[in-house]
């Protein structure tokens, strides 16, 4: 799925869509410089910008298997590995999963 996803923003981004994109990793290492970055560009004010930060401070997933808390030991088995790498092998830019897309936001 995630592959799907990035290839069809390549897609889209090659046919002259302005996008930007943030990598979760960075929204939860840094979510106020992210959200303002992300917001600011949209034109919301500082205080609708505080209110969306107040979306990350809870885990909408709290009590479920994709808690965050949850999901810190998850360890995939060699097979799925295997399959994501003969995925990436396939594409002809996305070849690792780190890949960044143009347009990605700096955090």
């Amino acid at each position: 799925m995630w592959l799907s996803v990035m290839d069809k923003y390549l897609q889209l981004s090659k046919q002259g869509i302005n996008m930007q994109a943030v990598k979760y990793e960075d929204m939860v290492r840094n979510p106020e410089k992210a959200m303002r970055l992300i917001l600011k560009d949209l034109g919301f004010s500082d205080v609708e910008i505080y209110k969306a930060l107040k979306t990350f401070s809870k885990d909408s997933q709290a009590g479920s298997a994709l808690a965050r808390e949850s999901l810190e030991d998850v360890t995939f088995p060699q097979e799925s590995k295997d399959e994501v790498s003969n995925l990436l092998a396939m594409h002809s830019e996305i070849r690792n999963p780190n890949y960044t897309v143009p347009g990605t936001i700096e955090i």
